[in-house]
């Protein structure tokens, strides 16, 4: 390396972490060696020593007595690989070493250390014996060529492994030494599926392969810029972006356009960079927005991060929860302020304008039901438009006479919030969307919403007047298995054509491959006629199985779950990486708070206290989860009679209401069972729940 010439410092995944163990004051002599790199200074100090033969490019550089900086020199380019006590740093280089595939064209670290080797290699040998038959159909990579194996990602070290090992070996040891793109190619072969590699391009820098930006970050900045984003904390998800989150953050689209994908597949960081890069861009204000305020407020905290460097460009996007944008909205041009109806005083409401009109042919509780699933959210205010619409989550048939016969009570019920100066969130929307409509004003020229599967006809109508027709006009990431508040709803109807604009996410980074297996399966068993599709995730991550246990008393339950729990801390759980969630809140003090008591464990409810602030156990109903994440989850009452909830399912007036309530009860208790990284504990009284019989 010619010490004069300034490096140009590439951040590699492997390297934040290991950096955020060391204390403040030996973060700063990192950050010192780091800029002299770039400035081209050498020092005697820095004691740059060659490791690992004259064909290597590691480096090793003294940053005091004990620590020491593991690099790696390619061109002008320092890849900063870890950094650590003096024995660790050596250690974690000598067992790997980076090298640029030549079928891939990708920079990749591959393990070398010869007793990891060994160890992979003897439980290859080691499986159980097989039949020929046996040897074809358990082993998913032996028809598998040392080409295509290249062009897979495999490092040619462990191909002729990779070929011999079984589908247990290789998701429990072998994988886990692999690059993560090769790990993630190879279990969608195993799945019967065909990769979508990127493609090998001449004379491509290596660190900038689809492939290689997983895992390395180049910091070409200027001094001042690079002296601040060394001082800052580095987050994954700000930096490694997976070749098909990058490609739905950068492509353009002539319309709206959608991600989707399942729990922990990298869509509120894919929404959270769209926003930023089209903020940068400059054409106008972005909004990002969501469905509830919790999730908005922790948007603006990954927004914030993301873009601390980029003031001018970060006070063109606007972070607020899409009913606040609505009621200010709303405000800012009406006479009259919002104010919201309280369910308790809509029901009585509809009881009075069900008395004074009395909708013939027809039940109050099918009033209700019309009015909850049709007439509101819809923003339906007269006749005529009620006898023409379709009435695609009612299902049940309603013919031009009786919608007449009814009308009358929902017309009743239109002037009594009226007098009241009432209207419901869905009606607060729809006229904000009018009043737009009406004066031909947008506000915004982009607009990105996450957990957009949560958002009614009257919200993403409101997303679509919110920013003009156009090149990248509205961008929505969501999961239709999550979908736990609304039912289903069609985003053509509210006018926004995706068709032809929707990528799919299916690696899955927050839990083990055995966790989303089991999760996955409650999906499974829906209707044939599913129009969700199939999640098709998969995750490069192993470990225990789910635990499903029922009780013969709600006591044996709470003593289960705390010795579960205990033991989670003993073995060096903090109590704040656990959390127990339930159906209902009554739960909460009949069985959860009982069970950390037993546990000797503090606890904190989600529901007032924000989940990164929790000091103890973090205990809420399921809803209450919803875009959380924790090592271990327990999930409480998962019996027959609570999930799903029998009272409620009662009170559906038809076969269509208590489908789409059963489905959004699975949804929740999908939505509680991935909240979970590593440990998923399920447990009832009684009887299992039928969502669950099976698993």
């Amino acid at each position: 390396m010619d010490a004069s010439i300034p490096m140009i410092p590439i951040m590699a995944n492997t390297f934040h972490q290991p950096y955020a163990r060391l204390n403040t004051e030996e973060q700063k002599l990192v950050k010192d060696l780091v800029m002299e790199l770039h400035l081209g200074v050498h020092t005697p100090g820095q004691n740059l020593e060659k490791l690992g033969g004259t064909a290597s490019n590691a480096h090793s550089m003294r940053v005091n007595d004990d620590i020491r900086l593991i690099l790696n020199i390619h061109g002008r380019h320092a890849v900063l690989c870890y950094v650590g006590h003096h024995d660790d740093a050596y250690a974690w280089a000598k067992g790997r070493t980076l090298e640029v595939n030549e079928d891939t064209g990708a920079a990749q670290f591959v393990v070398i250390d010869e007793k990891t080797v060994e160890v992979i290699k003897r439980k290859v040998i080691d499986q159980a014996p097989e039949t020929p038959e046996e040897r074809l159909s358990r082993r998913p990579f032996k028809h598998l060529t040392d080409a295509h194996l290249g062009l897979l990602g495999v490092p040619k070290a462990w191909r002729a492994l990779v070929r011999d090992a079984s589908e247990e070996t290789f998701l429990g040891e072998l994988g886990k030494q692999l690059p993560e793109e090769a790990r993630e190619y190879l279990l969608e072969v195993a799945a019967g599926g065909k990769p979508n590699l990127p493609a090998k391009v001449a004379g491509r820098d290596p660190f900038e392969h689809p492939d290689a930006r997983r895992r390395f970050h180049v910091l070409n900045v200027d001094d001042a810029a690079l002296r601040h984003a060394l001082a800052e904390p580095w987050e994954d998800w700000e930096v490694f972006l997976h070749p098909a989150q990058q490609d739905a953050v950068d492509r353009s689209r002539s319309g709206p356009a959608r991600v989707s994908g399942g729990p922990g597949t990298g869509k509120t960081v894919v929404a959270v960079h769209r926003a930023a890069r089209l903020a940068r861009e400059g054409r106008g204000r972005v909004l990002l927005t969501s469905f509830s305020k919790t999730l908005a407020e922790r948007l603006q905290e990954q927004v914030n991060s993301l873009m601390r460097l980029e003031p001018e460009a970060r006070a063109r996007v606007d972070v607020v929860h899409l009913h606040q944008v609505a009621v200010r909205g709303y405000n800012d041009r009406s006479p009259q302020p919002f104010k919201a109806v309280q369910s308790a005083r809509l029901e009585e409401l509809l009881r009075r304008a069900w008395n004074e009109a009395v909708g013939g042919g027809q039940t109050l509780p099918f009033a209700e039901a019309e009015w909850d699933m049709v007439v509101d959210p819809l923003g339906i205010r007269d006749f005529a438009s009620y006898r023409v619409t379709e009435r695609a989550t009612r299902v049940t048939p309603l013919g031009p006479p009786a919608r007449e016969r009814l009308w009358p009570v929902f017309g009743r019920l239109h002037e009594l919030l009226d007098e009241e100066g009432l209207t419901t969130w869905s009606g607060v929307c729809w006229r904000f969307a009018r009043m737009l409509d009406a004066a031909g004003e947008r506000p915004y020229t982009h607009v990105v919403a996450d957990e957009a599967q949560d958002l009614g006809p009257a919200e993403l109508r409101l997303l679509r007047a919110l920013a003009p027709e156009g090149e990248n006009d509205v961008f929505i990431a969501g999961d239709g298995y999550q979908r736990i508040f609304k039912p289903r709803t069609s985003f053509l109807a509210a006018g926004l054509e995706v068709r032809g604009r929707s990528s799919v996410l299916r690696l899955n980074y927050r839990t083990t491959e055995e966790i989303r297996k089991a999760a996955d399966a409650l999906l499974a068993r829906r209707a044939a006629d599913d129009r969700e599709g199939e999640p098709g995730a998969v995750s490069l991550m192993t470990g225990p199985k789910p635990v499903y246990n029922v009780y013969p008393t709600v006591m044996k339950e709470r003593a289960a779950v705390a010795e579960w729990i205990a033991k989670l801390v003993s073995t060096g759980y903090r109590p704040s990486e656990i959390a127990v969630l339930v159906r209902t809140k009554d739960l909460l003090g009949d069985r959860v708070k009982p069970a950390l008591a037993a546990a000797r464990c503090r606890y904190v409810e989600l529901e007032s206290a924000r989940a990164d602030e929790a000091q103890g156990v973090a205990i809420g109903t399921m809803h209450r989860s919803k875009g959380l994440q924790f090592r271990a989850v327990v999930v409480m009452g998962a019996e027959a009679g609570i999930v799903p909830l029998e009272k409620a399912l009662r009170k559906q007036v038809d076969e269509p209401a208590r489908r789409a309530f059963l489905e959004q009860e699975r949804n929740l208790l999908y939505v509680a069972c991935t909240r979970v990284r590593e440990r998923l504990l399920v447990t009832g009284v009684g009887e299992r729940s039928a969502f669950l019989r099976l698993a």
